[in-house]
């Protein structure tokens, strides 16, 4: 039986949107909450995986982003952007776990959201 697991993170960062004609235009910030969700079978341990696992994993990606400039890791730094590389960048680091990457969901504040299914 297949089962997702879902694990939220949060990370602080500033960016601004060079290509867009209004006032995001300008360096603000944000903070960010990801949702990133795996699926897999049960293993001997009654778990999907360890949910310190994905922690090490996900915070592991997170961290050159939190308390950053997202411009200096992206030309063009939108919430689409951020979380399509995200998803790449987790879906590799898990390539040696029972688990795969189902989706990531990224908040940009609390009311905006894009969600990556891979």
């Amino acid at each position: 039986m297949i089962m997702r697991l879902s694990r939220e993170f949060t990370f602080d960062a500033a960016h601004s949107l060079p290509d867009y004609p209004g006032k995001c235009a300008h360096v603000h910030g944000h903070t960010y909450t990801l949702i990133v969700t795996v699926e897999g079978e049960l293993d001997q341990s009654g778990m999907v995986i360890d949910f310190f696992k994905i922690r090490e994993i996900v915070e592991d990606v997170l961290a050159p982003l939190d308390h950053h400039y997202l411009n200096d890791f992206y030309q063009q730094p939108t919430v689409e952007m951020v979380a399509r590389d995200l998803s790449e960048k987790i879906e590799k680091a898990l390539q040696n776990t029972s688990v795969s990457l189902y989706s990531v969901k990224l908040y940009e504040g609390t009311k905006s959201a894009v969600e990556v299914f891979v």
